[in-house]
């Protein structure tokens, strides 16, 4: 840096033909250098690497928690539910899945809808937002207020099992967003 200030200095006031202003520039210099401490370096980069491993984690637990853990199958049995379930303006469905290390909650809601086929497009809307791994879903679909997330649950359904309940909860509740995937 100081090679080229130095440089761009005397190219500068090269062309003003004046040798003596470069050599006041040159005696000069040290008075305009920046010294840093070592340990506030030591420390900005412990803190930089600190925050850099931080990020980093956090991006590994988005991941996996943005991971589909709803199956094909977990996606056509929501489905069902919603089509055998939803008559009416709004629905409220919770799911269960089981699983071998941990089960999956999903809770779907859609109310104020304009009629049963919005509710019916609304839920199936927020069911395919949910097993792409989407969380934490507040949105409106076709003129729907949509509610929609997962999270785990210990294992107590049994691998394979499938559970649906209805009307469990208030509209708008959403499950806990998960932290990371329990094993």
């Amino acid at each position: 840096m100081k090679l080229s200030i130095l440089i761009y200095a005397t190219l500068c006031f090269r062309s003003l033909g004046d040798a003596e202003i470069e050599n006041d520039i040159e005696d000069n210099f040290e008075k305009f250098r920046f010294d840093v401490p070592k340990e506030k370096i030591e420390y900005y980069d412990r803190g930089f690497k600190e925050g850099y491993f931080q990020c980093k984690a956090d991006s590994k637990a988005k991941r996996i928690t943005s991971i589909p853990h709803i199956t094909s199958s977990d996606l056509y049995f929501i489905k069902k539910g919603i089509s055998d379930n939803c008559i009416s303006t709004q629905c409220n469905l919770d799911f269960s899945f089981g699983k071998a290390d941990a089960d999956v909650l999903a809770r779907i809601q859609c109310l104020g809808c304009s009629g049963k086929i919005a509710n019916l497009n609304c839920m199936n809307k927020v069911a395919d937002k949910i097993s792409d791994g989407k969380n934490a879903i507040e949105s409106n679909y076709f003129s729907c207020f949509a509610f929609g997330s997962w999270t785990f649950t210990p294992s107590k359904v049994g691998t394979e099992t499938k559970i649906l309940r209805s009307d469990l909860s208030k509209y708008g509740d959403l499950l806990p967003v998960p932290k990371k995937k329990k094993h």
